[in-house]
């Protein structure tokens, strides 16, 4: 036993033919870029690998061992110099990257197809990156597209890099809000600038309460330019799109907009008529003045919550409710097709969204807009929101009438409960939409107006089933979808 161990064993000597031409070993440490190529320029490199691709491997002359030692080598030098699979900006060309973000944003935020509808000012953003000449604007798109592709590709490098651009975003529009001034109108550039901030914001989800600081600027900035200055046809699309996020804001907070005056209501408009959609955003903004009335400064949950002021005559009240009850009856009346919850795939109507059409038919309208199923059910939310918040305000205002018991029947309920039942109604179509739209859509402009209906059944559900199923739908969205910055601040308002 002692022999065996031992004894030394003759070392076996190597087949001379099996000998590489080239016996360096690689080097294990990273080398510079420069001693890189000239590593894989060299001819010897060069011959080995022709050597190899050359080969007969079904040969009988080729020995085996002989193979897999060259296929060895080959394969130890494409794991030496291949590319890092990380994301790394600065080997890249930043045109090349902002184009690929850019696109990536545009492509998932695409809302109403249209035939020979005006342009959405958010298909203008691939060139309007390119030629922006605020710093604020380049930086804040390269962020807010960046960020969005992170959230989608659940990519940490690209996320961790976008709130660079964010930063620097920031910093330039805060010097460019303090040169701003009365004598001179805001540009285009700075009025975009906040918006795409914001929207940063809300993929990011950086602080809550960001979204409605920057949003609250760039109506600030619109506001500065004044309505006559919104008809051009690049301004008005901008305008309607921050119109419709200030007017969720604004009932949010029970704050009047600055847009729901007369004048912003409808000089804007001049030019360009106004769609079933417009209308509909006319008569949100319209419910935060409406519950001013009562004398109460509080946000909405606030206002629902805490009860009425002693000697405050409710009659204004109650009419202006009833007449923006009325106002949103009728809309649903002339757009059924807008207030659906069973939306079709896709509804065809003309340019203004009223009346639907046949496009096959050779009668047909010459222009025609195409209108996706997710936007019917985004349109359907925000009704309903509106009519629930009406209708709980109306009951709120009501006065409280005495029903005697023997009186009281089943087919004889109180007013009071014919409201509460509307409202619980249109809380339960509102989550089922949200859940439709959560199966249809994973991100967009569209996905993005659906949080608003389902924060106002989290806040105003009249059952307590509701509002925790309109909670866990929000933390699902903020969780898996990248809306984690518009969904958190929403409720904590």
């Amino acid at each position: 036993m002692t022999d065996k161990v031992t004894k030394r064993r003759q070392r076996k000597k190597k087949d001379p033919e099996l000998v590489l031409p080239n016996n360096t070993p690689i080097p294990d440490s990273d080398d510079t870029r420069s001693e890189s190529l000239e590593v894989l320029t060299s001819p010897c490199i060069r011959q080995r690998q022709d050597s190899v691709a050359t080969s007969t491997w079904n040969s009988p002359e080729a020995e085996p061992r002989h193979l897999a030692l060259e296929q060895e080598g080959v394969v130890a030098l494409s794991s030496q110099f291949r590319l890092p699979a990380i994301y790394q900006p600065s080997l890249a060309v930043p045109e090349a990257l902002d184009n690929l973000f850019i696109s990536h944003f545009v492509a998932l935020n695409t809302g109403v197809r249209s035939y020979h509808a005006e342009t959405p000012w958010i298909a203008l953003l691939p060139g309007l990156q390119s030629r922006a000449t605020t710093p604020a604007l380049k930086f804040s798109l390269r962020a807010v597209s960046m960020a969005l592709w992170a959230k989608f590709h659940r990519n940490a490098p690209v996320l961790v890099d976008s709130y660079r651009w964010y930063t620097r975003s920031l910093k330039s529009q805060r010097m460019a809000i303090a040169k701003l001034n009365t004598g001179r109108l805001p540009t285009d550039e700075e009025c975009l600038a906040p918006i795409i901030l914001g929207l940063y914001e809300v993929y990011a989800g950086t602080t809550p309460s960001t979204v409605f600081q920057h949003l609250a600027a760039a109506a600030q900035i619109v506001a500065m330019r004044g309505p006559w200055n919104c008809t051009a046809e690049d301004a008005l699309p901008l305008f309607i799109a921050l119109r419709v996020s200030e007017a969720h804001k604004a009932i949010v907070f029970n704050r009047p907009s600055v847009f729901s005056t007369p004048e912003w209501m409808t000089i804007p408009f001049i030019l360009t008529p106004k769609t079933a959609h417009m209308h509909l955003t006319d008569i949100l903004l319209a419910i935060p003045g409406c519950i001013r009335l009562t004398g109460t400064e509080r946000t909405l949950s606030g206002f629902f919550v805490n009860p009425l002021p002693l000697n405050v005559d409710l009659d204004p009240v109650r009419l202006r409710t009833l007449h923006l009850l009325g106002d949103l009856d009728r809309w649903a009346k002339r757009h059924p097709h807008l207030c659906t919850t069973m939306p079709a795939r896709v509804t065809c109507t003309t340019e203004d969204m009223t009346t639907p059409i046949d496009t096959s038919t050779p009668e047909s309208p010459s222009s025609a807009v195409k209108i996706p199923n997710t936007f019917v059910a985004m349109a359907t939310t925000a009704y309903k929101a509106a009519h629930l918040i009406l209708t709980l305000l109306l009951e709120k205002v009501s006065p409280t009438i005495a029903v005697d018991s023997e009186d009281a029947s089943p087919e004889s309920p109180s007013p009071s409960a014919s409201l509460l039942e509307q409202a619980t109604e249109d809380a339960k179509d509102i989550l089922k939409l949200s859940i439709y739209m959560e199966s249809t859509h994973p991100v967009g402009f569209i996905f993005l107006r659906c949080v608003f209906p389902l924060v106002v059944v989290c806040i105003l559900g009249p059952s307590r089933e509701d509002r925790k199923a309109a909670r866990e739908i929000l933390d699902r969205w903020g969780a898996e979808r990248g809306l984690g910055g518009l969904a958190g601040s929403w409720v904590s308002v």
